[in-house]
């Protein structure tokens, strides 16, 4: 055990340390200018399309039967854009199933599956529909991920 006044040294140095964290923290938050494209947050649920799980056989070895069922949400940049997306439902739905059926049971559950799912799945959704480029697309939220 350290002698008393050692360890109230110690002490106010790691106060000390410890206010100068914060202060820094202070600082770089008081000065960052945080600018933003995207819609307020109050329009975010008219900007989502969810689709209902789907399930499918996952490709690979033939003597044994895995499925996975999977359910995402679609998070588009603006209202008008998940409105005209809602019409196009099956489209959205028939490239998730494309993408999904053609993968193998140890790529759905590696570690990094659902990272590398959500940024492919946003490229397939954003073709399928027809847009040169995902930037109509959020981002992918996936609402459910079984692999058997």
């Amino acid at each position: 055990m350290l002698p008393y006044n050692t360890r109230t040294q110690a002490i106010a140095a790691l106060a000390c340390l410890l206010a100068v964290a914060c202060a820094s923290l202070a600082i770089r938050g008081c000065t960052t200018e945080k600018t933003s494209t995207r819609a307020p947050a109050e329009e975010l649920p008219d900007r989502i399309v969810s689709l209902k799980p789907v399930v499918t056989n996952l490709c690979g070895d033939v003597s044994e039967s895995r499925y996975i069922r999977i359910g995402i949400s679609v998070v588009f940049n603006t209202k008008d854009t998940a409105e005209l997306a809602k019409q196009a439902e099956p489209a959205i739905k028939e490239a998730l199933l494309r993408y999904i059926g053609n993968y193998s049971y140890s790529k759905a559950t590696a570690p990094t599956a659902l990272n590398h799912i959500k940024t492919e799945l946003k490229q397939h959704i954003a073709k399928q529909l027809g847009y040169d480029q995902g930037n109509q697309i959020d981002s992918i939220l996936i609402t459910e991920y079984i692999v058997e």
